[in-house]
């Protein structure tokens, strides 16, 4: 941690004491994406173009994408071994929990179909809109 810009200090040994969680900071999420980003650049993945939160790896026939939102990583392919394979990897470096498959994220609700499909809806995202201003009937 470094003395914010204008700290003037006779004496040099003096230190900056935490009285707040790093994670709780916004220049945690700056720092712990870039440390991702550099751990998954060293696995061989590229940010996408379109959206730096994109990174996607090709390799025999195998495709790998994570998707990086704030505290949330979605991880997805074409090959379940390499993902379960990734998402151990990446537990090496951070504290992750994986929740299992995708069920909701940024207010879209997925559902699994039998034949492996995907199902997206807004369904309870526009229900909570419509009671948040009385306009539902539920």
């Amino acid at each position: 941690m470094l003395h914010p810009i204008g700290f003037k200090s006779k004496n040099s040994n003096i230190f900056c004491k935490l009285n707040k969680a790093i994670y709780g900071l916004k220049q945690a999420l700056r720092s712990s994406f870039q440390n991702l980003s550099i751990v998954l650049s060293s696995f061989g993945f590229s940010s996408t173009k379109s959206d730096s939160s994109l990174f996607i790896k090709s390799q025999n026939n195998v495709t790998l994408f994570v998707l990086i939102y704030v505290d949330d990583i979605i991880i997805t392919g074409s090959s379940y071994a390499i993902i379960k394979s990734l998402i151990q990897s990446l537990q090496k470096h951070f504290g992750l929990k994986d929740l299992g498959k995708l069920h909701y994220f940024l207010g879209v609700e997925t559902s699994w179909i039998v034949d492996g499909s995907l199902h997206r809806s807004q369904n309870k995202y526009i229900k909570d809109i419509l009671h948040k201003s009385s306009m539902s009937r539920f």
